[in-house]
């Protein structure tokens, strides 16, 4: 790599996966390290239409923490390059009776943190029916996280997945 390569600001693109469990809380120990559970069903088109008002360049502030050398008024614009819900098969039966696993892969050129735990939760509600499906296209428009439930657990966030110009799929037309 040149001299100038940075692991974390060379980067065009990370990935980030969220699984979570529909199952009456709480669930079975273990699936609570790998998985948030909540209460189901969820409707996971609704999720979806949701989730691509995402899709472009947005200021995230009601999704962020602020970071600590940040203006108040500083916009946090991110550009979100991917998202998009699916309904997995537990092939393994990890989830107690089999329950139903539903999984948010979110990918974007860079995240302000607690961005996707913030989204999941948000867009989990309005799945669940909690909360209008406007709720996060307003949130983008306003800025204001009051009212929004706390952020999603950190146990069913992963990521999956870092592009560089020179390797791994830069590009971010790559789906993985």
């Amino acid at each position: 790599m040149s001299d100038d390569f940075h692991a974390r600001f060379s980067a065009t693109w990370r990935e980030y996966r969220y699984l979570v469990l529909e199952s009456t809380p709480p669930a079975l120990g273990l699936s609570n390290t790998w998985s948030w559970a909540v209460e189901g069903p969820l409707d996971v088109q609704q999720m979806n239409t949701v989730s691509a008002e995402l899709l472009g360049t947005h200021d995230f502030r009601a999704f962020c923490r602020r970071p600590a050398n940040a203006e108040p008024g500083e916009a946090l614009l991110r550009e979100v390059q991917f998202a998009q819900w699916e309904r997995l098969a537990d092939g393994w039966t990890m989830s107690p009776g089999n329950v139903p696993v539903v999984r948010l892969n979110i990918r974007a050129q860079s995240f302000c943190h607690n961005m996707v735990r913030c989204l999941v939760s948000t867009i989990v509600a309005v799945g669940q029916g909690r909360l209008a499906e406007n709720t996060v296209q307003e949130r983008l428009e306003s800025l204001k996280r009051d009212h929004l439930p706390p952020p999603a657990p950190a146990a069913g966030l992963c990521l999956v997945g870092v592009g560089y110009p020179a390797f791994a799929h830069g590009t971010p037309d790559f789906v993985g």
